[in-house]
């Protein structure tokens, strides 16, 4: 199989981003317990969590130029989803990341760790950050995505957290991964595709339109 469509685990940091209030953040644990399980499994990481939408955004500035300069990381959102977007905070319009913005943030990022980049959502809807790639040209933007194509519970998103990692460090690759939580989930919950996976996929699409429209 092309090793362009395997997610790959190999990564020297999970970067975590908390950005939901801190009230919800305090009474659901998401990041809590998902920064607790990768400490006592000695996984090397980082949490952020930011006050406001621009401290959001400074967030990539710091990642780009901070102490992971250069580092492979997984980037963890943990937060409001949306099939617009990344809510920061709360709900409000002027709060929301889309996915264009969010492209744009990612891009900050040398095109040698954007060619590692492993998103990884504990959102609602958060497989729509694949998005992100319509608003790129050349750049690759990331490696691969994973998140839910639906609504998920903070106890789904812990579960699903803890049984990741625990697979990851198992030594299992994140394809079988995804088929072995799905399983035990009993449903197609967490799914996870990749950058070159998604644009052949659009592009064989947009080959069909073309053929369609274009017949006699």
């Amino acid at each position: 199989m092309n090793p362009q469509t395997q997610l790959s685990t190999d990564y020297d940091y999970v970067v975590i981003i908390d950005f939901l209030n801190e009230t919800e953040s305090r009474s659901f644990e998401i990041s809590a317990k998902l920064a607790e399980y990768l400490k006592n499994n000695k996984v090397s990481s980082f949490k952020y969590k930011p006050k406001n939408l621009q401290g959001f955004r400074d967030i990539f500035s710091d990642l780009k130029n901070g102490e992971l300069k250069g580092k492979a990381f997984l980037l963890h959102f943990v937060g409001h989803g949306s099939k617009d977007g990344i809510h920061i905070l709360n709900f409000s319009e002027e709060n929301l990341v889309s996915w264009k913005e969010l492209a744009g943030l990612i891009c900050q990022f040398p095109e040698k760790v954007q060619q590692q980049l492993l998103l990884n959502l504990s959102c609602c809807f958060g497989l729509n950050v694949i998005k992100v790639l319509n608003y790129l040209n050349d750049e690759t933007g990331f490696f691969g995505a994973l998140g839910s194509n639906r609504e998920i519970t903070p106890q789904e998103a812990k579960k699903l957290n803890t049984k990741f990692y625990k697979k990851m460090l198992n030594g299992q690759t994140v394809n079988r991964i995804i088929d072995n939580i799905n399983q035990e989930f009993g449903e197609d919950l967490f799914y996870g595709i990749t950058s070159f996976g998604y644009r052949t996929i659009m592009s064989a699409v947009g080959n069909q339109h073309t053929a369609r429209t274009t017949e006699p």
